[in-house]
């Protein structure tokens, strides 16, 4: 797997930004990137580290990247979003 990772490694802003993880707590913005690319590349960002949490946009998006990382990552899981507007709903019945 380590032999994946190697071409990200050569990448200078990809050095950066793994300086940057390891100093700054906040958050880091990563543009430019291929959505083929993505999963390759969250993963190698995240080699060493111990959890790793990918946010996504809806429920769609979650599930590919999800299939695409599980390549890397075999222990990934995924937690769908919840339908809060189910859940948030106040139901009457008129019987």
């Amino acid at each position: 797997m380590k032999a994946m990772f190697a071409p990200l490694r050569e990448l200078g802003g990809f050095q950066e930004i793994r300086s940057r993880m390891r100093t700054n707590k906040g958050l880091i913005l990563v543009t430019g990137c291929i959505d083929s690319q993505k999963a390759h590349f969250i993963a190698g960002l995240g080699e060493g580290m111990p959890v790793r949490v990918i946010v996504a946009p809806n429920d769609l998006r979650a599930k590919e990247i999800y299939e695409n990382y599980r390549v890397f990552d075999r222990n990934a899981l995924l937690f769908p979003a919840k339908d809060f507007i189910f859940f948030q709903a106040d139901v009457h019945s008129n019987l």
